[in-house]
């Protein structure tokens, strides 16, 4: 079950930065996403060393800023602000 999926309970999400150092669990939350989004639209993606690789770069490119959302200990969400455009 979803962390704070219980019935009548408010999720209360802690948000705090995502740094390299959170890289494999940004790519895991980027992954689980696209995959539930674009199921039979594209084929599924992993995660693998390389998009970790590259995500442990891209959380530290000048013009963002990520966040990690946690509820319970889970990370749950992830979201970038910035004047950088659209990620390559």
């Amino acid at each position: 079950m979803t962390p704070g999926a219980e019935r009548g309970r408010h999720l209360r999400p802690e948000i705090r930065p995502a740094g390299p150092e959170a890289a494999a669990v940004a790519v895991e939350i980027y992954v689980a996403s696209a995959n539930a989004a674009f199921l039979g639209w594209q084929p599924p993606m992993n995660v693998d060393e390389v998009l970790v690789s590259r995500w442990t770069q891209d959380l530290v490119k000048p013009g963002y800023r990520w966040s990690i959302a946690d509820v319970d200990g889970c990370a749950v969400g992830l979201a970038a602000i910035g004047t950088g455009g659209a990620r390559s």
